[in-house]
């Protein structure tokens, strides 16, 4: 309807199931696992832990997933990377899930304070959207 409110991939929205580098490398560096670990050894964990958990869940939107094999890896993950970075991963499964049941993919994000967005924030431009396309033109009940 109006080519404003269309979603561009460049925009403020998060592809449901993706893991984020940074969030788990935030969450890597909070759990230190050595105490000799240097920031680079951190980050690659961090992409370590990325890469190996991607492909698991982009298996699930192919079906090739064992449920059971996925909770005992999960379990290790917690036992070794800590808390936060397992519940991002189990955050990635439980939107990739999501996802496939709806088949919807992408959802709206408020970047600037890090989570979904609001229907009142994506609505909120609505009314000054439409009173731009609109400003100019004749109204209907004008014309006779």
């Amino acid at each position: 309807m109006f080519r404003e409110l269309d979603c561009t991939f460049d925009g403020p929205e998060r592809r449901m199931g993706r893991l984020n580098l940074n969030e788990i490398t935030e969450a890597c560096s909070r759990h230190i696992v050595t105490a000799m670990e240097t920031e680079q050894e951190t980050l690659n964990r961090a992409i370590s832990i990325s890469n190996a958990w991607k492909h698991q869940v982009s298996a699930l939107f192919n079906g090739g997933i064992e449920g059971e094999q996925i909770k005992k890896d999960l379990q290790r993950l917690k036992a070794s990377s800590g808390d936060e970075v397992y519940w991002l991963i189990r955050k990635a499964f439980r939107e990739a899930r999501v996802a496939l049941r709806t088949n919807v993919y992408m959802k709206p994000w408020n970047l600037e304070e890090r989570r979904e967005a609001t229907l009142m924030e994506l609505l909120g431009p609505l009314p000054e959207i439409a009173r731009r396309r609109l400003q100019g033109r004749p109204r209907r009940d004008d014309c006779c």
